[in-house]
C-alpha cells in the first residue's frame, strides 16, 4: 500500500496551525551545458524532468508535502535546520511529509539525503513567510564536473575528491549566463523602494561567494553560519548545504550584474557564462 495514503488518516494528529500543501517529484535527467550533457536529479513540480528544482512558497506555520521518487533508486529527503529526515521512498513510490515551521520565517532546504541524490543536484527551496514584500526571488546554486556525474549516477563514488574536485558548470536556477537572465524567478525586475526578498540555496559541493554591483543587501536568515544574520554587504559567502534569507532595497535605478566571485564559476561555456545574473531597477 502507498505511504501517502496511510499517512492521510493520521495528519489530523499531526498538523497543527495553518497549512500549505504541495508535491514534488524526484525525477533524473540531461541537461546541457556549454555542449556537454550532465546527469541531475531534481525536485520538480511534475514528472517532467528539469535541472530547475521548484522552489516551495508558504505562508502557514505547516507544510504538508508529498514526494513522488521517479528515480531508479530509493531516496530519502532531509530539512537539516529542522532535524528532519523521511522514510525511504521506493522507486516509482511516494511518502507524504508533515514539516513544522512555526513561526520561524526564512529559507530552508529540502534535499535528497543519499550521495547520489544531494551530489547531482536533488536540492530545493522551501521559503517561509516574506509574502507582504514587494517581491520573492530564488536563487539555487550549484556546481558540477562533467564526467564525475556519471560515476555519482552508478553509484561508483559517495563523496567528493578531497583534493582534484573540478567543477566544470556553475547554474542558478539549473540555467547558466545568459539563461539565467530569462529565468524569472532569478533575474530581479524591482522599482527604487521595492523590498525584495531574495531566497538562497547553495546545493553545489564547494562554497560559493555572490557579489552584488550597485548594491548592498541585508542578511535576515544565514542556516549554517547565523552570526551574519543582520549583516549589510555586497559580497558574501554561501558554505555547500547553507540556506540564506537576504533582502534587497535599491536605492538608485540601473542594470546591475550579481556573479560569483570565483572567475572559474563565471566561465562556464567561456567569460561571461555560468553563475550571472542581473539586477534590473527601475526609478
Amino acid at each position: 500500500m502507498n505511504r501517502f495514503f496511510t499517512l492521510l488518516l493520521v495528519l489530523p494528529s499531526l498538523v497543527y496551525g495553518t497549512t500549505s500543501y504541495d508535491t514534488l517529484f524526484i525525477n533524473h535527467g540531461t541537461e546541457e551545458y556549454a555542449f556537454l550533457d550532465y546527469h541531475f536529479l531534481a525536485f520538480n513540480s511534475s514528472d517532467e524532468e528539469s535541472a530547475r528544482n521548484h522552489p516551495v512558497y508558504f505562508e502557514a506555520d505547516t507544510l504538508v508535502l508529498t514526494v513522488f521518487n521517479r528515480d531508479s533508486v530509493s531516496h530519502s529527503v532531509s530539512v537539516d535546520a529542522l532535524g528532519f529526515e523521511s522514510e525511504s521512498i521506493a522507486p516509482l513510490q511516494s511518502e507524504t511529509v508533515v514539516l513544522n515551521f512555526e513561526d520561524n520565517d526564512g529559507v530552508y532546504r529540502l534535499y535528497c539525503s543519499s550521495p547520489r541524490g544531494w551530489m547531482l543536484g536533488a536540492s530545493t527551496i522551501l521559503l517561509k513567510g516574506y509574502g507582504n514584500a514587494e517581491s520573492r526571488y530564488f536563487w539555487n546554486l550549484y556546481d558540477q564536473e562533467h564526467g564525475l556525474d556519471s560515476l555519482i549516477l552508478d553509484e561508483s563514488v559517495s563523496s567528493i575528491p578531497i583534493s582534484g574536485y573540478r567543477p566544470s558548470a556553475f547554474t542558478i536556477n539549473g540555467n547558466i549566463y545568459p539563461n539565467t537572465v530569462s529565468d524569472t524567478s532569478a533575474l530581479v525586475q524591482n522599482a527604487v523602494g521595492d523590498e525584495v526578498i531574495i531566497a538562497i540555496v547553495n546545493s553545489g559541493k564547494m562554497s560559493h561567494t555572490l557579489h552584488f554591483h550597485g548594491f548592498h543587501i541585508t542578511i535576515l536568515t544565514a542556516s549554517l553560519d547565523s552570526h551574519r544574520e543582520g549583516w549589510i554587504k555586497d559580497t558574501f559567502n554561501l558554505l555547500p548545504g547553507e540556506a540564506m534569507t537576504i533582502k534587497l532595497v535599491p536605492h538608485q535605478p540601473g542594470h546591475y550584474p550579481v556573479h560569483n566571485h570565483n572567475l572559474i564559476a563565471v566561465n562556464t561555456g567561456g567569460y561571461p557564462g555560468g553563475m550571472i545574473t542581473m539586477l534590473q531597477i527601475e526609478p
